[in-house]
């Protein structure tokens, strides 16, 4: 497997990067206090090695050092000022980040000081050697060799796990695509995943269709009060959704909701993957009832009623009338509405968003 990490890189920013960060401090951890300036009008810090008493200037190439009694100590026993040393004015530390931070200053033997911070020197070596010619980096310390695997990393073609970061951007085509099949790691989040997207779309639409439809077929009878059934059905649609989805979010606390208070239980509707799946059907069921009420009703008005007081007529009872004529029709005129549901609900990433936030 072959990790891409900060691939928005070009190849050649990568390796000055692999190059700043292929270093190690020594067995001891040794960090010294320091200050930054210029010796001689070079880039250098000031050392204070307090602990033994010994000071420093360290520029890339040399080494210079100091007594006591030469240089300025502070009262933490710092070094602030040294001979032929000016410390960097705070109008010059602003800028000086990019300059300082990738120097090596001169310690001793295959030895520098990297700068960690501002006042920190710590005593590292390198470890990673690049071969422009071969392009190629080398572990110094074990041999390793990391040569350029075309995917956008430096790695050991022996062992493709061992690679160096950053990457940098490079074609791999359709690879991230046939990873999503072959790794077990993406594999089953992919279709566990995609089957609960399947089965939520489509309880989605069984659900809110049948209440819907049933809403209709209740109403589509002469009773008194009609209207006004009808005008409390729609407004679940009317209200914006994004309000009566964090409102059942809050009815589905756990301690205070009052859907538990009303059930007289504690259940963590959210904790559970199976209780927090049956929230959000209740919950998109609610919101998605009073579109197929609507239609439901409308294509009602559309069949003709010389056909049921026809089927009445031949002896067929009303569960029969519906099962035999009314369903059919009706998923004739609603099938393209149905299948646009599901497409929506599909895609339904709001819903399980929003209430899932408030329970995070």
């Amino acid at each position: 497997m072959y990790k891409r990490q900060g691939n928005i890189i070009s190849k050649s920013e990568a390796i000055e990067q692999i190059k700043n960060r292929g270093f190690e401090s020594d067995a001891n951890g040794t960090s010294f206090d320091i200050k930054i300036g210029r010796y001689q009008a070079q880039e250098a810090i000031l050392v204070s090695d307090s602990i033994n008493g010994t000071y420093f200037v360290s520029t890339v190439n040399d080494r210079i050092p100091f007594t006591a009694a030469d240089v300025t100590i502070n009262d933490i026993g710092v070094a602030v000022t040294a001979p032929d040393f000016q410390a960097l004015t705070d109008s010059e530390m602003a800028g000086a980040d990019k300059i300082y931070s990738q120097k090596r200053f001169k310690f001793q033997d295959e030895f520098f000081i990297a700068l960690e911070g501002f006042e920190v020197g710590i005593v590292s070596r390198q470890v990673l050697a690049f071969d422009e010619a071969n392009d190629r980096f080398e572990n110094i310390i074990s041999g390793e060799i990391y040569t350029d695997n075309g995917r956008g990393n430096y790695a050991v073609a022996d062992n493709p796990d061992l690679y160096l970061e950053p990457g940098w951007r490079a074609p791999i085509w359709f690879e991230n695509y046939t990873r999503l099949f072959t790794e077990d790691r993406l594999r089953g989040p992919l279709f566990s995943v995609f089957i609960w997207t399947v089965t939520f779309a489509s309880l989605s639409v069984l659900t809110t269709f049948a209440l819907g439809l049933l809403l209709a077929l209740a109403l589509n009878k002469p009773i008194r009060g009609r209207r006004f059934y009808r005008s409390i059905l729609i407004l679940p649609y009317a209200m914006p959704s994004i309000m009566s989805i964090l409102i059942w979010g809050g009815m589905f606390n756990t301690e205070f909701g009052a859907i538990n208070n009303l059930l007289g239980t504690d259940i963590a509707w959210f904790q559970s993957p199976t209780f927090a799946k049956f929230a959000i059907i209740l919950v998109n069921l609610w919101l998605g009832f009073p579109y197929f009420y609507l239609v439901s009703s409308g294509a009602l008005q559309a069949i003709p009623n010389e056909l049921l007081e026809a089927a009445a007529i031949d002896g067929a009872n009303p569960r029969q009338i519906f099962r035999k004529i009314t369903l059919p029709l009706l998923l004739q005129i609603l099938a393209p509405l149905l299948i646009a549901s599901f497409a929506f609900n599909f895609n339904n990433f709001n819903l399980i968003y929003l209430l899932s936030l408030i329970h995070i």
